[in-house]
């Protein structure tokens, strides 16, 4: 993690792929698309994974990272086309 001082406030930063994005430790990270995806498939196909990953307490998080994956792969492959 990388330390950035924004108007006397530390902020930590955490590199995702290509990205810096910032580390709130208070609050939880927000699901999106690819995320939500993917724990509605491990919901529906397979159940004791889905429980597993719900007992794990940094599962937003580890969520969140593959969102935002997911979300700069698709953003390269929009940038070729």
């Amino acid at each position: 993690m990388i330390n950035k001082d924004n108007t006397n406030n530390k902020i930590q930063f955490e590199k995702i792929g290509d990205i810096y994005y910032p580390v709130f430790n208070d609050m939880q990270p927000s699901l999106g698309f690819y995320a939500k995806k993917r724990k509605d498939f491990l919901k529906k196909y397979y159940p004791y994974q889905y429980v597993q990953l719900l007992k794990d307490k940094q599962y937003k998080k580890r969520l969140f990272i593959l969102n935002c994956y997911c979300e700069q792969l698709y953003q390269k492959r929009k940038e070729k086309y």
